[in-house]
């Protein structure tokens, strides 16, 4: 088969064909199989860090490039596959999940590497949240988002959730995530750093 030839719709049609046979053959999804992942999708450490400059080169800044590579992956999953039934909208719940945990680590380590002396007690996201505003480090337009963030990352408590979870995380629901994470970083980079990206929005 000459991939070369073909048009993106017809790889895909293909790919999922050989997916589909590959799964008869293997049976159990104990047996694996080894696909390799497509390199270039996941950004390299260095390069993450690199845009993360303007927080303090600790064990906590490179854990975050990893989690930044986490969603390099989920982003390629939910743009590549047609994924849906309930399954497709919990994996955007916990897609955006990672991204709104992503919000808290950076805000609570500026908090704290920035010594913002509003911060008392325990920094919590909730804490973090306030600290930063009263400090000047975010804006309160901001600081409502990510309350509102904050409130949907709870939902990962699932006894906490009274409404039935089918079709509730779309892809404007994990892109909202984005584009405050986008904010975040962006209002955080204040002393004339260039902006983080965070990655590209997912479009389905």
């Amino acid at each position: 088969m000459d991939w070369s030839d073909m048009s993106a719709e017809e790889i895909a049609t293909e790919l999922g064909r050989g997916l589909q046979q590959l799964e008869r053959r293997l049976g159990s999804l104990d047996n694996q199989a080894g696909v390799r992942f497509p390199r270039g999708v996941i950004r390299t450490v260095r390069h993450l860090e690199g845009r993360m400059d303007f927080l303090p080169a600790t064990v906590t800044r490179r854990n975050l490039a990893y989690c930044f590579q986490v969603t390099d992956v989920n982003r390629w999953v939910m743009n590549r596959f047609d994924l849906g039934l309930s399954a497709g909208s919990l994996f955007r719940k916990h897609a955006a999940i990672t991204v709104v945990s992503l919000m808290e680590a950076v805000l609570v380590e500026a908090v704290r590497s920035r010594g913002t002396k509003a911060a008392k007690g325990k920094l919590t996201f909730h804490v973090a949240i306030n600290a930063a505003t009263r400090g000047g480090l975010i804006s309160r337009e901001l600081a409502l988002q990510l309350h509102d963030m904050r409130d949907r990352r709870n939902d990962i408590h699932l006894h906490r959730v009274d409404e039935r979870e089918l079709d509730r995380y779309d892809l404007p629901h994990y892109n909202t995530a984005v584009l405050v994470l986008h904010r975040l970083l962006a209002e955080l980079s204040s002393s004339g750093r260039s902006a983080v990206a965070c990655g590209d929005l997912s479009s389905g």
